[in-house]
């Protein structure tokens, strides 16, 4: 799939999250990483992934569908 990823931008990027706790409580945190985010022709969709330290994957997530807005549902920031 990477090779037929067309590069939109690389830059650091901020996610705040709601995490639930052991004990039920939410709790807000920032995932802090590089974003790179490309477009993948062959589908017509987009797709990106936030890296960490030493290149770990921290969220990915594909077959992003855009017109002028996002018309795919966001699932990061489900609880």
């Amino acid at each position: 799939m990477f090779d037929k990823l067309k590069n939109l931008w690389i830059d650091k990027h901020d996610e705040k999250i709601t995490v639930r706790n052991s004990t039920g409580k939410n709790n807000k945190i920032t995932v802090t990483g590089m974003k790179y985010k490309c477009y993948l022709k062959d589908k017509d969709d987009y797709t990106w992934v936030i890296s960490g330290t030493g290149g770990r994957i921290i969220a990915f997530e594909q077959g992003i569908k855009w017109n002028n807005e996002r018309l795919t549902e966001k699932w990061l920031h489900d609880v």
